[in-house]
């Protein structure tokens, strides 16, 4: 299969699973060990809620230029 005939959509999915790697590894290395805790404080970053307002956070902070 080519990547051109890949829905966009499974394409978003796919990076969503890359992104909550990096979040997981950074909770785990924050020290945070209960299972629990971990996917509480993990949703706050990888729901589509929070991940929309860090991207508005770097847009108006001219993060992204």
């Amino acid at each position: 299969m080519q990547t051109r005939e890949i829905n966009v959509l499974v394409l978003a999915y796919l990076g969503d699973t890359i992104y909550e790697n990096y979040v997981r590894k950074y909770l785990i290395n924050k020290g945070i060990a209960n299972v629990n805790d971990l996917q509480k404080e993990a949703v706050n970053y990888v729901s589509a809620k929070s991940q929309a307002a860090f991207l508005n956070k770097m847009i108006d902070t001219s993060f992204l230029s």
